[in-house]
């Protein structure tokens, strides 16, 4: 693909689908520092397997049996996640999305952190953080209300509600609607047009786009990781860890794109 380096989800050390747990996101850091020194490298793409883009946070890593464990995984977790987004907030070239099926939690949350977003149109987008009683990760309080306003934002996250393609497109989540079964052939060709720009002035547009969210971004990230951290530990955090795991609407959900859960 030359100038465009894909980087596909497809983990194998998670409980759930295609889910982010503290290797993955170390890995997509890693790659994303790795990357950013590549003068080769002029937009990347982030796709994955099967109907499921992203899981989010790999929620059966952070359920254990005792309060110094469930402590400890608290706060890996919170952390991975933090150096993951300053690391994404923070790097100079385009990083483009391609969403071919649910997205869940965390990878729906980070979206606004991409520069384009173009999803298949069976794409579903679900932020369940009203259900799990948390905070919501990836900078959300942020990005969010720059993208849907505070009245959307907050029906999105207080209420748990789910998002079709075309309403992700229509209230600017996303940039795009592709049809799923000509979907990466829609993509790529697109994506390596972009490539085809000059790395200077996309890299100067995106830290001009990205300078208010940047300049607020350590504070964020560590006060959420805190809120985080607590809540995860907790006896209720523990507790809607293990409903939300039992929900039927997430087994549904997986179902719907032919796949169970983990």
């Amino acid at each position: 693909m030359g100038p465009v380096t894909q980087i596909i989800l497809n983990p194998v050390s998670t409980s759930l689908k295609n889910a982010l747990n503290v290797l993955v996101l170390k890995e997509l850091r890693d790659i994303l520092l790795s990357l950013r020194r590549d003068i080769r490298c002029k937009v990347v793409l982030l796709t994955s397997v099967d109907r499921i883009f992203c899981q989010g946070v790999d929620l059966p890593y952070l359920v254990r049996s005792t309060p110094e464990g469930c402590r400890k995984a608290a706060v890996e977790m919170a952390e991975a996640i933090k150096y993951f987004i300053w690391t994404l907030v923070h790097f100079p070239k385009p990083i483009v999305a391609g969403i071919n099926g649910s997205c869940i939690g965390l990878g729906a949350a980070m979206l606004p952190l991409f520069d384009l977003i173009y999803a298949s149109d069976t794409a579903v987008f679900f932020m369940p953080y009203g259900k799990l009683g948390q905070v919501p990760e990836g900078a959300i309080s942020l990005s969010f209300p720059v993208v849907f306003g505070n009245s959307l934002t907050c029906s999105l996250l207080y209420g748990s509600k789910k998002l079709t393609a075309t309403e992700a497109q229509s209230c600017g989540l996303i940039t795009g609607i592709l049809w799923p079964d000509q979907f990466m052939e829609e993509l790529i060709p697109m994506v390596q047009a972009l490539a085809g720009h000059a790395s200077q002035g996309m890299a100067s547009t995106k830290a001009l786009l990205r300078h208010q969210v940047r300049s607020n971004l350590a504070v964020t990230l560590e006060n959420e990781s805190l809120l985080l951290v607590d809540h995860w530990s907790s006896s209720e955090g523990q507790h809607l860890i293990r409903q939300y795991l039992r929900d039927e609407d997430l087994v549904e959900l997986n179902w719907k794109n032919g796949k169970r859960r983990c």
